[in-house]
């Protein structure tokens, strides 16, 4: 058991040294990107990061990710989940501009199809997002960091050039949503 906790610590003393020097070792700093099929016959890339680097986003995804969401404001957005699904959210914008008609007022609904939307966030964006909504500097520099991971993709037996990421976030990555919070957050002008 003392060699368990040994490794265990050791393990966690080795993530340290990474976050604090946003050090990605070469042996891990592995994305493999994939085409996974869709049900509309078009394929999504999707990223896959290694078993460690898993492992860590995973956990820091508990111990600090769950606690920054929690101290966040509120948003009016819909298709997260059951309570909130898009249908939802359709009618009861659809109530509100009727409302506004009947009283003289104006709405506006703004609707995002979020689809390709990881592929698209600006990384100088979301570091300014970042910082605004106060999320632990160190901790965002070293996901920044593996979501720059270089890349290069097989495609029918050809292998690409690498490449280094400036946009997007690893859609399959634990942080991943909060990294769309953040985006989302920043652009959200009217809170529900």
């Amino acid at each position: 058991m003392r060699l368990l906790a040994s490794s265990v610590n050791q393990l966690l003393g080795f993530i340290r040294v990474l976050l604090i020097f946003v050090l990605v070792p070469a042996q891990i700093d592995l994305l493999l990107m994939c085409l996974m099929p869709k049900p509309d016959l078009s394929d999504r890339t999707i990223g896959i990061f290694s078993t460690l680097l898993r492992m860590i986003s995973r956990w820091f995804r508990r111990r600090y990710g769950v606690k920054w969401q929690d101290q966040q404001p509120q948003l009016g957005y819909y298709g997260i989940s059951a309570q909130h699904s898009i249908t939802t959210g359709l009618w009861r914008h659809a109530a509100f501009s009727e409302w506004c008609v009947s009283h003289g007022r104006c709405a506006v609904t703004f609707l995002v199809d979020i689809a390709k939307a990881f592929e698209n966030i600006r990384h100088r964006y979301l570091h300014s997002q970042a910082v605004r909504w106060e999320f632990n500097g160190v901790l965002f520099a070293w996901f920044l960091r593996t979501y720059q991971s270089p890349r290069r993709l097989t495609l029918m037996g050809t292998l690409t050039q690498q490449v280094v990421a400036t946009c997007s976030v690893v859609a399959g990555d634990g942080m991943a949503d909060l990294m769309m919070r953040m985006t989302v957050q920043g652009l959200s002008l009217i809170h529900i």
